[in-house]
């Protein structure tokens, strides 16, 4: 439908803000549409399986230390 094409397209975009880092979770619902943080958050781990929390933490692991 359309609504799941909307959620899996402003799922990608939270997806690639968690990647580049710099922004908190709340920031990133707002700037992909999402006015309810804890709705953001339903969908995001209805899309992706997992929390914004827990891709923001892998993502933290994964950056390389300097």
């Amino acid at each position: 439908t359309f609504k799941q094409y909307l959620n899996r397209t402003r799922v990608n975009q939270a997806e690639e803000f968690l990647y580049r880092g710099g922004a908190s979770v709340s920031e990133i619902a707002t700037r992909c549409g999402y006015n309810s943080i804890s709705y953001f958050i339903s969908v995001y781990k209805d899309v992706t399986g997992k929390t914004p929390y827990q891709s923001l933490k892998r993502t933290a692991n994964q950056q390389p230390k300097t």
